[in-house]
Formats: C-alpha cells, structure tokens, sequence
C-alpha cells in the first residue's frame, strides 16, 4: 500500500514539472533520496548484495522505481480518458492544458510547498468549497453546498452558518448542551455540508452529507476528524435521516486506500473522482470567475518552484 502511495506522490512531481514547463521525463519522479532509502534496506540482504556491484544496485532499483512511476501514470491517463490533462509518450509526459483547470488545482494543492502562511492558506480554503460545489453539482439538481469549515466567508460565526442551514432545510434545530461554548468551537471538523431537497418541495427528510476536506501530507490521517456523534451535541434534533459522511482530498488515491478510506470516512472522492464530476459540472460552478481564481492558485504554487 505504501509503495503505491510513493509512486503517486512520484507521479504528481512528474505531472506538476510537465505543468511548469511543459514536458517532463518519467525519471525526474524518482529521487536520489528514494534510491538511497531502498539501498539501505537492500544493503541488508547479503546475498543480494554480494552478486551486484553498488552501480548495478542503484540502476536496477532506479529502473524499478521508474516503471513503478510510469504505471501510475498510465493508471491516471485509464482512469480519466480525455479528461486527463498529460500524454504519456515513452518515458516523456506532455501536458494538456483542461479547460476546467480542475486537474491542475489539485495537483498544484497536492505539490505547494505549504499550505499554512501566506498566499498558499487560500489553496486548502478553495479546495473546501470546490469540494462542496462539485459534490452537490454531482447529486444533481436538488442538490445545495453550503460551506462550513473555518475560516468561513466574512467571518460567520459557527453558529450562524448551522442557523443558515436549519433556516434553508428546516432542520438542525440548534440546541446545545449545557456544557459547551459555540465561541470556543472552529467546525467540528466539518468543512462543508451538501443535502438533497425532496423531490416534492416539502422540507421534510433531507439527505445529508458532511463533508470532511484533507490536503496535506498526513491526510490519510484524517479519516475520524469528523466525528457525526460530536457534532450532535450542538443540535436537538439534528436530522430526522442520519446523515453520512464524506471525505475530500486533492490526491490521487491507490485503490487500495480507497478501500480503506471509503470504509473509515464514508463517501471518497479523489483527485480522479473530483475532475470526472468537473466534466460535466454546471457552468455557475466553472464559470470564468472560478477559472480565473484557480489559475491565479495554479501560478502561485508554479512560481514557488522556480
């Protein structure tokens, strides 16, 4: 599971360097450090090591770690089809510019070099409630997003945004326990909320999704940091259907941790999911106005590289 997760992190330097200039080989994705790493272990092995010269070691691991690479990416380009931003050509990946910039994004969110200070903070901010968007936009059209996570859009409160919700479903009836301080409490680790309206125009029996976002290295630790049973302590009754959860990140995922992630933290969307559903969003999700915002974060990440 591991190695996978090393040869997608390999694959997005790859992808992000054909971003930057254009083209990129296959082998910049492998690092000196990596090749180093797995020769130590190897070094362990005698009789390994006894019937290869070092030089032979580290190009036979190199090739190893190459073919691991380009496998990946021939995984993402199966994956997307046409909506795969690259073109893999021997050991050469070229980059396609989308016309959503979606795919772009994420690898940009998945590669900055920081996502805490400065202007990188707006990365993990827009990703939340692209996230919301493209989800709801993937339930249909009575599907609604509303964003919930901090920071929140001019500074609303926690307990306004959930008075915003129980006001558009009429559900989520705020009533804390006696114990706990609204003013002391950022977003349980929500950050965005998306429900289904019924079919019929009666708010009565809302299918709702809470969504939990993750970008940074650690996200597959992020799986229980939206926790159903804390978040109702803030709400009597919160809905009348239990709602389900669902995690976000701007990864591409390895099947493998899907399974895993799908189990542990609900409805998954990845990197691939998340730019098929761009296919076919609306044009108020992907107007010009998001595109925009989206090269203006692409070219932050693309300039801190330089």
């Amino acid at each position: 599971m591991w190695e996978a997760l090393q040869y997608s992190d390999d694959a997005d330097q790859v992808e992000f360097d054909a971003l930057k200039w254009g083209a990129s080989a296959v082998v910049r994705g492998v690092h000196d450090e990596q090749v180093s790493g797995v020769l130590d272990d190897l070094g362990d092995d005698l009789e390994i090591a006894q019937q290869l010269e070092p030089w032979q070691r580290v190009d036979l691991i190199r090739d190893d770690s190459v073919g691991g690479v380009h496998g990946e990416l021939l995984r993402r380009g199966s994956l997307l089809k046409n909506s795969y931003p690259f073109e893999l050509c021997d050991s050469t990946l070229t980059h396609r510019p989308s016309s959503s910039r979606i795919y772009e994004f994420l690898l940009s969110v998945s590669t900055s070099p920081d996502l805490t200070t400065g202007p990188y903070v707006e990365l993990p901010r827009m990703f939340e409630r692209l996230s919301a968007a493209l989800i709801a936009s993937y339930f249909g059209p009575n599907a609604k997003s509303l964003h919930v996570g901090f920071p929140r859009d001019n500074g609303v409160s926690f307990v306004d945004v959930w008075g915003y919700l129980s006001e558009f479903t009429k559900e989520w009836r705020w009533d804390p326990e006696d114990d706990l301080d609204s003013a002391k409490v950022r977003d349980e680790g929500c950050d965005f909320v998306v429900w289904l309206e019924p079919s019929d125009g009666r708010r009565i029996g809302h299918f709702f999704l809470l969504g939990q976002c993750a970008c940074g290295n650690n996200w597959y630790d992020k799986y229980d940091d939206l926790r159903i049973e804390t978040l109702r302590r803030w709400f009597h009754p919160m809905s009348l259907i239990n709602p389900m959860k669902t995690f976000t990140t701007p990864r591409h995922v390895p099947d493998k941790m899907l399974r895993e992630g799908s189990r542990k933290a609900g409805l998954f969307f990845d990197r691939a999911r998340l730019c098929s559903i761009a296919d076919s969003a609306p044009e108020a999700i992907l107007g010009t106005s998001t595109k925009e915002r989206l090269n203006a974060l692409i070219g932050i990440v693309c300039d801190s590289e330089a």
